[in-house]
């Protein structure tokens, strides 16, 4: 029998091969997360053709006041709406097919988001040496023909709610609830309220704690109803490529989470309905309703008015948008209230709409919208806005 004898040569040879072995493994491995995190939009976050409109417009004429109105706040980021547009009119219009189903049975939020893009159109047209002329549902017997404007020419009057169009977004994130809110900020909301809305804020011990636990419950009845759950997570973007395909939803950049989080986020392979409803309750307990400063809640005199739920969207425009002015954080927490919706359009028992009822607001109003506000301790990141051109007909 022959013996291979190994000299040390030969020794130390194959310990090198191992070791570039081993090192090659290694970098393919971390080649393929890097690539991956590439791929996922990682280090391009607020990028590519979904964030184009949150830049310097470069639209003309009337078409730049269409570009102002879908940086409006809005449901779900659903952008439920399409223009028309003329020489010297725009026509608003509600798209139905992006309405947030049974979330929103009475639409109440869709003609929320949509009296938000009213209320940045006015600003807009003003800044641009436009008089604007509005008039609400031209149509009486149509109610996706939301609004009609009329514009003729004058000098411009830049407003400083305007120039917060493109530095507002929703902040997800973790508020310093420690640093107080000045008075007067808080008073110059007030001033932006027009008849029948009213502003309430809530900033003492006893009512955050109320609302912070009936938002929190909500939320657990929310992922618990699966009709809910399903159409809430239809309108998430977890890959980059539908982020980008799409340009609207949610998407985890939004969320306030850390870089860290974000990053394996989107590495890993997307969550399931499940996972992500624990992973936004978890997010309502321990970071929204933890870190809240106060708490905001705009109401009206009726319960379902189509008018005055516009009314509202631009009242609550005008309020994010000075927020925004002041370096704060806004975050609309609207889980009680839907929950309301859907016991009264399922006619449920009305746990919800009894805990809603409670919260003190002026006598004869109905709490409509939810918000809560602070310092935040982490920077916005934008949402994604479809192109100009798709939701002009």
């Amino acid at each position: 029998m022959e013996m291979t004898v190994m000299n040390k040569e030969d020794t130390i040879s194959r310990r090198q091969f191992l070791k570039k072995a081993g090192s090659t493994v290694i970098l393919l491995a971390v080649g393929g997360v890097l690539f991956r995190a590439y791929a996922q939009g990682v280090f391009h976050t607020g990028k590519g053709p979904a964030y184009e409109l949150w830049k310097d417009e470069n639209a003309t004429g009337l078409t730049s006041i269409v570009h102002a109105a879908v940086l409006a706040s809005n449901p779900h980021n659903s952008q439920p709406w399409f223009f028309h547009v003329s020489d010297t009119t725009i026509d608003l219009y509600a798209d139905k097919s992006r309405h947030l189903g049974p979330i929103d049975p009475f639409y109440r939020e869709m003609y929320i988001g949509l009296g938000c893009a009213i209320e940045n159109m006015m600003l807009a047209s003003k800044a641009y040496g436009y008089n604007p002329t509005l008039s609400y549902f031209p149509d009486p017997l149509n109610d996706t023909y939301v609004a009609k404007f009329s514009f003729t020419k004058q000098s411009s009057e830049v407003s400083p709610l305007y120039t917060a169009i493109r530095e507002r977004h929703t902040n997800r994130g973790a508020y310093d609830a420690t640093i107080e809110i000045p008075k007067e900020h808080q008073t110059a909301w007030q001033k932006e309220l027009e008849d029948p809305i009213t502003l309430s804020l809530f900033t003492s011990k006893k009512e955050k704690q109320f609302i912070s636990q009936s938002i929190t419950d909500a939320t657990q009845a929310f992922i618990s109803t699966k009709v809910l759950s399903q159409e809430t997570n239809k309108w998430f973007r977890q890959s980059w490529d539908d982020l980008q395909s799409y340009r609207d939803g949610i998407t985890l950049d939004a969320q306030g989470e850390s870089f860290f989080i974000r990053f394996f986020g989107k590495i890993l392979p997307p969550l399931d309905n499940e996972s992500s409803d624990q992973f936004w309750l978890k997010a309502t307990k321990n970071r929204h309703t933890d870190t809240a400063y106060g708490y905001g809640v705009l109401s009206v005199s009726t319960s379902n008015h189509l008018v005055e739920n516009i009314q509202l969207g631009r009242v609550w425009q005008r309020i994010h948008l000075q927020a925004t002015n002041q370096g704060i954080g806004m975050h609309p927490l609207n889980q009680l209230n839907e929950m309301a919706d859907f016991e009264t359009h399922s006619k449920s028992q009305p746990h919800f709409t009894s805990l809603l009822d409670q919260i003190t607001i002026p006598k004869g109003q109905k709490a409509k919208f939810i918000f809560r506000y602070g310092y935040p301790s982490i920077e916005a990141k934008p949402s994604p806005r479809r192109s100009i051109e798709s939701i002009i007909v």
